[in-house]
């Protein structure tokens, strides 16, 4: 893609977001990442459709960008890490509003999945290998195509909000200091984050490569991150933040993100996961947000729901995970 096509890849996006109701703005930085993001390769991980699309569902009229026409569709897959036992891989994509209805999801899901296929076999035989959509609960039109392909709901996540009202105090647990996320440690942060996930569901290890990407992407907001360090320095626990201030024109809200709060299993059960998300609140009002916002696995073993609500969440919406074997 060049930068033409980002422009109305960017178009298709946003007229999908807005007629959907997806209650986030993917800005244009975000598609211009993926083009330079060291774990994937756009040429074989994007595919578009143009106007002239004919209506086929093999896929096979899903191609790169060649002309000058309209994109009226859009697909890009995502490869994890994997772990011992598990290989995933993503779909995501989005077809205008205006072009619906004619083939167009179903040809960018059908090669949406033949690429994650080729993707997840390279990796080693034994493990489980899966392909997975991620969907608001209201998007039926998009979980109706994927269950005719066959995928079927595995996980159910909420989206939790928080007003940057009321706080409470930041009682830090007895031989636990916290401190501002140091990007010399981005690392040890990565490893603590990948031990950490270890007993979530569906979860593999980021790579160093991902890791990268993330924590420079757009939104990424190290100043407001949080880790926690025992009495001998070692990182036990960390939540790093994120910001999208084009959500706001249709949340509302000036939101601060919580993404990948992680404790290793060793320390949980001391207060610590609630400290960070305690000081990440205070730093959150200090910036002049409006609410506080995260994304939990309402079936999470270690108890984050119940910690959540205990600190003042409340859903704003939900969301499923579909998945399909490969």
């Amino acid at each position: 893609m060049n930068s033409a096509d980002v422009v109305e890849v960017h178009r298709v996006i946003r007229a999908a977001e807005r007629a959907d109701g997806i209650p986030i703005v993917t800005p244009i930085e975000e598609i211009e990442e993926w083009l330079t993001a060291e774990d994937g390769d756009p040429a074989l991980d994007i595919r578009i459709v143009e106007t002239e699309f004919d209506g086929g569902h093999d896929g096979q009229h899903v191609a790169e960008r060649g002309g000058e026409r309209p994109v009226v569709g859009v697909a890009w897959v995502h490869k994890a890490e994997a772990s011992a036992t598990l290989s995933r891989s993503f779909v995501f994509g989005a077809v205008h509003p205006d072009h619906r209805r004619q083939g167009i999801g179903t040809a960018l899901l059908t090669w949406g999945i033949a690429r994650c296929r080729e993707l997840l076999a390279l990796d080693p035989p034994k493990t489980d290998k899966v392909i997975r959509l991620e969907y608001y609960d209201f998007q039926s039109d998009a979980i109706a195509l994927g269950k005719r392909f066959g995928f079927t709901a595995a996980r159910f996540e909420k989206n939790l909000i928080r007003p940057l009202t009321d706080l409470p105090t930041l009682e830090t647990p007895d031989g636990i200091r916290i401190e501002v996320w140091d990007p010399a440690r981005s690392e040890e942060l990565r490893l603590v984050r990948n031990a950490a996930f270890q007993d979530h569901w569906g979860s593999t290890p980021v790579s160093a490569a991902a890791w990268r990407d993330n924590e420079h992407g757009h939104g990424a907001r190290p100043d407001l991150s949080f880790m926690a360090l025992d009495q001998a320095g070692r990182i036990v626990a960390s939540t790093r933040a994120e910001h999208y201030p084009d959500d706001e024109s249709v949340t509302g809200r000036r939101e601060g993100l919580l993404d990948q709060i992680a404790t290793l299993r060793e320390c949980r059960g001391r207060g610590i996961a609630s400290a960070l998300i305690i000081a990440s609140l205070h730093r959150f009002a200090e910036e002049g947000f409006t609410h506080a916002a995260l994304t939990v696995d309402s079936q999470n073993p270690t108890g984050a729901f119940r910690l959540y609500a205990n600190l003042g969440f409340v859903e704003a919406y939900s969301a499923t995970s579909y998945v399909l074997m490969a």
